[in-house]
């Protein structure tokens, strides 16, 4: 059985190969995540100063939400482009079904962490 070496240097340029042919679609990929994500939130803060403090913690939250989705629709876009697969822009707000999922590992993965931090710390 032959075993496969991975290269960063083939994974590293590979990805910038990627970047080069389709730079029009991430750059305006970059741009619709950045407003999905910061419009409720900077909504949100404006809100709050306003006195608002309910609408304002209702449109941080959902812009944290938004956050996670988008985060899900980098990757998956990521690993079709990966496979070979031509994708949309309607392919970044696409992954809602996973999002408890990734709520949950996130959590994990930080009391993983935290974890390890304190069975680091307490014994020295």
């Amino acid at each position: 059985m032959k075993e496969e070496i991975f290269s960063y240097n083939e994974a590293v340029t590979f990805g910038w190969e990627t970047m080069k042919k389709n730079i029009k679609f991430f750059v305006i990929l970059l741009l619709i995540a950045l407003l999905i994500i910061e419009l409720p939130e900077q909504i949100g803060k404006l809100a709050m100063k306003q006195g608002l403090t309910f609408v304002g913690i209702a449109l941080i939250t959902a812009g944290v939400i938004l956050n996670f989705v988008v985060k899900l629709g980098f990757i998956k876009i990521s690993l079709n482009f990966c496979n070979g697969v031509k994708s949309e822009y309607d392919e970044l707000l696409s992954s809602f079904g996973l999002l408890t999922n990734y709520i949950w590992a996130t959590i994990l993965y930080v009391l993983f962490i935290v974890g390890g931090l304190v069975l680091f710390i307490v014994p020295g």
